[in-house]
């Protein structure tokens, strides 16, 4: 008969892995958009090799009062609301996973809450042969704004005054020809990222 020394089949716990990856951001939009009601989700990837996650726990390391929705699961939603700031407004996240023999792991993101920027154009009816004003509506950081452009998408000949700027007008045509002009906008940015063209249309009426 022989014997084991008592730590001889121990094995030394491996502690999880957490990482948050994606923070993405989220606006509630009818036919028009409400910067305070922007929603934040965040989602954390933990796993444990030797083992299982036994709890996830999120928390909040800034002083902003903000209520975390989900704070013991992988994916949090919260809502901050959207300003109008160049200002820097540091939101500290962090989530803890721990695993099924309580060793701890923890990692942070750092989120500027104003690093924001929201274009929405509302849609628009008007009548034949009046004048119409586009008016697109920025919320956010507006230095990220390079240059505006409007242009008209669907072939209806009309001139557009004040194309490089966010209002447009334009007098409606005559004609019955055509139920809706198109209009697109492109937006061109500071840092040189891709230039992104949000739509606007005007429905005609008699």
């Amino acid at each position: 008969m022989s014997l084991s020394g008592c730590g001889e089949n121990s094995t030394e716990n491996t502690p999880p892995t957490v990482k948050i990856g994606d923070v993405n951001l989220f606006y509630f939009v009818t036919d028009t958009l409400d910067p305070s009601k922007r929603t934040i989700e965040a989602v954390a990837d933990a796993d444990d090799i030797d083992g299982s996650i036994s709890s996830i726990n999120w928390s909040i390391l800034s002083h902003h009062p903000i209520e975390l929705i989900g704070s013991d699961t992988k994916t949090i939603q919260f809502t901050a609301p959207l300003i109008n700031s160049e200002e820097i407004d540091l939101f500290v996240l962090e989530v803890e996973a721990t695993d099924n023999q309580g060793s701890i792991t923890t990692d942070t993101v750092e989120i500027d809450l104003n690093d924001d920027l929201i274009i929405f154009i509302p849609l628009i009816s008007a009548k034949r042969g009046e004048e119409i004003e586009v008016n697109a509506l920025i919320f956010g950081r507006e230095s990220k704004v390079s240059e505006l452009n409007w242009s008209v998408s669907n072939g209806v000949e009309v001139t557009l005054l004040d194309a490089n700027t966010d209002t447009v007008t334009f007098l409606a045509p005559n004609s019955s020809t055509f139920s809706t002009v198109n209009l697109e906008l492109e937006v061109s940015f500071m840092d040189g990222s891709e230039n992104r063209i949000f739509n606007a249309y005007v429905t005609l009426h008699d």
